[in-house]
């Protein structure tokens, strides 16, 4: 599944967020009713491909943004050090990582 279909999936509903629990912070997926994905098929696909190839980087991109306020060198610099394509696509759809999609992407294609 290509990270497009993998976000088409996840955008019929639900949320996607950074979730600090005793085990480590993690990026999780809820469904439209606020359950975890236990669905099959291209849905929980989608969420394991964007959960597991994503999860440093948007833990890293949370932890920018302390207190709702965005480092944004520390943003550029996660995403720019991010081992995953187009890392800003994902970040931008994080709920509590105040961050849009496009100025994610503005922050990882800055030369500084």
């Amino acid at each position: 599944m290509e990270l497009d279909e993998a976000l088409e999936a996840l955008e019929g509903g639900g949320e996607m967020k950074v979730r600090e629990t005793p085990l480590g912070d993690k990026l999780s997926a809820t469904t439209p009713t606020g359950e975890d994905w236990h669905a099959a098929g291209d849905e929980l696909e989608a969420v394991r491909k964007v959960t597991g190839e994503y999860e440093d980087v948007a833990v890293r991109a949370y932890h920018a943004c302390e207190d709702g306020d965005v480092d944004e060198e520390e943003m550029q610099r996660v995403l720019a050090e991010a081992d995953v394509e187009e890392p800003w696509r994902v970040i931008g759809r994080v709920e509590n990582i105040p961050v849009s999609v496009n100025k994610a992407r503005e922050l990882a294609t800055q030369n500084n």
